[in-house]
């Protein structure tokens, strides 16, 4: 088992940064292009996650090297006006335990303190997933800064 936990800040208001996260478009776009997804099951991706829900994805490195499914669960862990978790109790084909939490802090009216804290199982391949992990996370984040400099515009 290993842990990762990456934090930036975000140029956005708290209650906007998180209503992004509950989107499956955030999703895709700040995997972009390093991963792919792509739903299986539901087909179609929903609108906003849902509280308790779960999705099955297949998983594309930059668009054409599988990487097998994951199932994402969500769960919205706590929504307050100073703070907001939103996690995903993940796994998949490399990773047994994929455990995302995504913690929401204001730090200011237009400033929020973002955390990723990622618990990573994977048997003898754990080594090599958090090495993946560690980077794919840092370009997460980087793609934040992105989308909040476009307006949160996904199209750029």
């Amino acid at each position: 088992m290993a842990i990762i936990k990456i934090s930036t800040r975000l140029n956005a208001p708290l209650q906007q940064v998180a209503e992004h996260i509950t989107k499956p478009a955030l999703l895709v776009y700040v995997a972009a292009p390093l991963v792919q997804l792509q739903p299986v099951h539901p087909a179609q991706w929903p609108e906003q996650w849902s509280d308790g829900g779960q999705y099955r994805v297949q998983l594309w490195q930059f668009g054409f090297i599988p990487l097998g499914w994951q199932i994402i669960r969500t769960e919205i862990v706590s929504a307050q006006a100073d703070h907001f978790i939103f996690r995903d109790r993940g796994q998949g084909r490399l990773a047994k335990t994929w455990d995302h939490s995504i913690t929401l802090i204001k730090a200011g009216d237009t400033t929020t303190l973002y955390s990723d804290s990622i618990e990573i199982r994977a048997g003898l391949l754990t080594p090599i997933v958090v090495g993946f992990a560690a980077i794919f996370y840092r370009w997460r984040q980087h793609r934040w800064h992105r989308l909040i400099a476009n307006q949160f515009n996904y199209s750029r």
